[in-house]
């Protein structure tokens, strides 16, 4: 669900006029800024993962029937 979060933050950002991440990646994207919107796509997909891994980490520690392999 973060990431939809995150994506949902574009719409949110735009239609309120509220800066943030979400505007400086669609003004950059309107100038063909590229430095700045791989770095924003970099960013927020790094985000993603780390989430991602702490939410399976979590699922391990709290679900006994999930065990990590290794």
């Amino acid at each position: 669900h973060i990431a939809t979060i995150v994506g949902g933050a574009i719409v949110t950002e735009s239609v309120f006029a509220i800066p943030g991440v979400a505007s400086l990646m669609i003004n950059a994207v309107k100038i063909r800024d590229v430095p700045v919107v791989m770095g924003i796509i970099v960013v927020i997909s790094v985000f993603v993962g780390v989430v991602n891994l702490l939410v399976d980490l979590t699922y391990a520690v709290i679900d006994p029937r999930v065990k990590l392999n290794g």
